[in-house]
């Protein structure tokens, strides 16, 4: 399918079909967006200029245009790190180290359907406890 991200991207989601399909290399062409003014406000253009640089720099418009679908998603990491704190009977740490459970059982099989690769790690229940982010228990194998 060769379409612009939005829309082939939203196509897909009503589809049912949006985790079949793989972004493969870069895009065809890119689109340049603009802020239009009219003639009587051509004074409103430095700031508007600014405010744009300014999320441009901070990161918010990047933010933006990826929450919009705008731009496509990062490809996900080679490995990724799932952290596994003992839970019976959704996440079982074995007396050798093994993990098992429910939610491991789970997670590997529809790894696999989407291509990717999943490592477990043994973490506190503390660290379990507020859920993923970057700064606990699951973050992306360098």
């Amino acid at each position: 399918m060769v379409a612009l991200h939005k829309a082939g991207a939203a196509v897909l989601q009503w589809a049912r079909l949006d985790d079949r399909i793989r972004f493969a290399g870069a895009p065809l062409r890119t689109e340049r967006h603009v802020v239009a003014l009219a003639r009587k406000r051509a004074e409103l253009l430095p700031a508007v200029d600014d405010a744009l640089a300014a999320m441009q720099a901070d990161g918010t418009m990047t933010a933006l245009l990826t929450a919009w679908n705008i731009l496509p998603p990062a490809p996900p990491p080679e490995v990724l790190t799932v952290g596994l704190a003992e839970f019976a009977p959704y996440q079982v740490i074995r007396p050798d180290g093994t993990m098992t459970g429910y939610g491991v059982e789970t997670l590997r099989p529809l790894a696999r359907r989407a291509g990717l690769t999943l490592e477990f790690r043994q973490i506190s229940s503390e660290d379990w406890a507020p859920a993923p982010g970057a700064t606990t228990c699951c973050r992306r194998s360098a």
